[in-house]
C-alpha cells in the first residue's frame, strides 16, 4: 500500500483545481486545511481575482462523505474536496460562480471604456474642422478688408499675408495629420467593438446555456433558506448562530426532529409534516452532493424557479424530499 493519498481540490469548475499529495495516515482535517490553502494560492494567480480573496470553511465539503479524524488510507475511493471562495471583510471585490461570470463582467467594462474613447476621439475631429472652418475666414476677412490707399500700405498688407498664409497651411498640414490619425484610432475603435461584441455574445451563450450549474445553485438556494427557517424554529437568529452552539450535526438533527414531532401552536403545519420525513430532514441539515455551492446573496431566485429546479430532478427521493422542504419554506406546493 501506498504510503502517499492524492487529494483533489476543486472551485466550481475542472480547470481551475489542484492535486496535492499527503501522507496516507494523514486525517480528513488535514487534507482540508493543505487542501484550501493550495486551492487559495492557485485562484489568487488567476485573472480578475481578487488578493484578499479568501474560503468560506461552511462551502467546504469532502467526498467520500467521512468524519473529519477519518486517515485518508481508510476512503474507499478517491478523496475529492469541493470549496468556494468569499471576498475580505470590507472588500470591494467580489467573485461569482464561475470565471465565466467574471470574463462577462470585464467585457462589458472594455467595451464602455472603449465607447468612451469613441465618442472623444469624434468631439477632436469635430473641434479641429471648427478651428480649421475659423482659420479660413480669419483668412478672407483679412483679405476683404485691405487698405490700398498707398502702394507701400499695400505692399506692406500683401507682405503680412504672405506670412499669414505660410502659417495656416502649416497650421492646416498639422490639422490634417492629427485628422488622419484620429480616423486610424477610429477604425481600430469600431474593429475592437465587433472583436468584443462577438466575445460578450459568445460569454453570454455559455452563461445562459449553463442549466445544469443554475439547477445546482437554486438547489442550494432553497437548502440555505430551509435551514435558516428551521433555526429559527428551533429558538436561533439563524443557521449560522445553531451550528456555532450545537458540538455536531447529529445534535442539530436530533433537536430538530424532537421541536417538530412534539410541536407547539408556533410551529406550522407543514414543517410538522416535514418532521415526520426524515430522510427530507437530513437532506435539509446533512451536507449532501447536492449542495453544490452557489452564492445566496448575488443568486437570490423566485420559488417559480426553485420548483422548476425541484421537478428537474432525475431520482425521485430527492424530489419527493425537497417538495416537502419547498412546501415548509413557501407554504404552497411545488409549481411552475
Amino acid at each position: 500500500m501506498s504510503n502517499y493519498s492524492q487529494v483533489t481540490v476543486l472551485y466550481g469548475e475542472n480547470k481551475l483545481q489542484k492535486t496535492i499529495s499527503l501522507p496516507a495516515s494523514a486525517t480528513v482535517a488535514t487534507a482540508k486545511k493543505f487542501g484550501s490553502q493550495e486551492i487559495l494560492d492557485h485562484l489568487r494567480l488567476q485573472p480578475g481575482v481578487p488578493t484578499d480573496v479568501s474560503l468560506d470553511d461552511d462551502c467546504t465539503d469532502f467526498y467520500p462523505d467521512a468524519a473529519d479524524n477519518s486517515r485518508l488510507r481508510d476512503l474507499k475511493t478517491q478523496a475529492t474536496m469541493v470549496v468556494w471562495p468569499k471576498a475580505a471583510p470590507g472588500s470591494r471585490s467580489s467573485l461569482t460562480p464561475s470565471p465565466i461570470m467574471d470574463a462577462l463582467n470585464n467585457t462589458s467594462s472594455q467595451l464602455n471604456a472603449l465607447q468612451a474613447q469613441r465618442n472623444a476621439d469624434i468631439l477632436i475631429q469635430e473641434t479641429n474642422q471648427q478651428r480649421k472652418s475659423k482659420s479660413e475666414s480669419l483668412r478672407t476677412s483679412r483679405a476683404n478688408t485691405e487698405n490700398n490707399s498707398t502702394l507701400d500700405a499695400v505692399l506692406s498688407r500683401l507682405t503680412a499675408l504672405e506670412t499669414s498664409n505660410a502659417e495656416l497651411r502649416g497650421f492646416n498640414a498639422g490639422l490634417q495629420e492629427e485628422l488622419v490619425t484620429v480616423q486610424g484610432r477610429l477604425v481600430t475603435v469600431e474593429r475592437n467593438n465587433v472583436e468584443l461584441g462577438a466575445t460578450l455574445q459568445t460569454t453570454m451563450e455559455a452563461v445562459i446555456g449553463d442549466r445544469a450549474a443554475i439547477n445546482k445553485i437554486r438547489i442550494r438556494i432553497l437548502l440555505d433558506i430551509g435551514r435558516n427557517k428551521l433555526a429559527v424554529i428551533c429558538g436561533h437568529k439563524d443557521w449560522r448562530a445553531w451550528k456555532a452552539s450545537a458540538q455536531s450535526r447529529d445534535e442539530i438533527y436530533n433537536t430538530a426532529l424532537t421541536r417538530l414531532q412534539t410541536p407547539g401552536d408556533d410551529v406550522p403545519k407543514r414543517w410538522v409534516d416535514l418532521g415526520r420525513k426524515q430522510t427530507a430532514l437530513q437532506l435539509l441539515l446533512f451536507p449532501n452532493r447536492l449542495r453544490d455551492r452557489g452564492d445566496i446573496a448575488a443568486h437570490a431566485s423566485a420559488p417559480k424557479y426553485l420548483g422548476e429546479s425541484i421537478l428537474g430532478l432525475p431520482e425521485e427521493q430527492h424530489r419527493e424530499d425537497l417538495t416537502s422542504i419547498f412546501g415548509a419554506i413557501f407554504n404552497e406546493p411545488v409549481h411552475v
